[in-house]
């Protein structure tokens, strides 16, 4: 049996700053730094091997209020997604490579009718790299593992929720995203098709009541 005895220590940094300007403009800048270290064990086949990651990500916004009430804002974000911890300790396979993802958002958020109404309607980019596919050795026809997946995702969302009493709030959500495989090794016939595991269409709704200070019940439903 392939038994794997996998340690990985993850740490890192995360600095933030925010700044406004003429009560109208706010900018915020941040940079994270992390530092992956794995110890891969196979002990029943004899093999193992170290690796050593590390990775520096960069977000940057800004918020502009049009009124007292209702904000335009704009971002982007840099993502990071470590080693797994079943990652082969052969040091024969491909070296896992950091999947890394450049997001960016803008849209318009706010308070309506005496701040009983709050809304946020976004509209997102993502771009991921480096994610793990499988392809064929066109020598040998074997398939081994690769990390040349890219995968880029764009929708929407809206957000509201609506104060109808002291202690009752309704809330709804609906996001829209079409998420499309770029690269995907040897299956190129998912190239352009969406990506597994996102629905389309997502919207949910739910009623929530503030019974006391520190006790709420909310009932909701969700469809994907």
């Amino acid at each position: 049996s392939n038994v794997r005895d996998n340690s990985i220590l993850s740490a890192g940094a995360f600095i933030r700053q925010e700044a406004t300007i003429a009560e109208r403009v706010i900018l915020v800048a941040g940079y994270r730094a992390d530092h992956i270290r794995a110890d891969l064990r196979e002990p029943s086949n004899r093999v193992q091997r170290k690796l050593d990651d590390r990775n520096d990500s960069v977000l940057l916004g800004l918020t502009y209020r049009i009124t007292p009430g209702i904000s335009w804002y704009v971002s982007r974000n840099e993502s990071f997604s470590p080693l797994s911890i079943t990652t082969s300790a052969n040091p024969n396979a491909a070296t896992p490579q950091t999947t890394t993802g450049i997001g960016y958002e803008t849209g318009v958020k706010g308070e309506l009718f005496d701040r009983r109404v709050g809304f946020t309607l976004s509209l997102f980019e993502t771009k991921r790299v480096n994610e793990q596919v499988t392809e064929i050795d066109i020598n040998t026809g074997v398939p081994f593992t690769s990390y040349i997946g890219n995968t880029e995702t764009e929708g929407g969302e809206l957000d509201v929720n609506v104060r109808l009493t002291n202690k009752l709030q309704a809330l709804f959500s609906y996001a829209y995203t079409d998420a499309r495989a770029v690269n995907q090794g040897r299956d190129t016939d998912a190239e352009g098709r969406p990506t597994k595991g996102r629905p389309e269409h997502a919207a949910s709704g739910a009623l929530r009541y503030q019974a006391t200070p520190a006790l709420s019940l909310t009932l909701g439903v969700r469809r994907l």
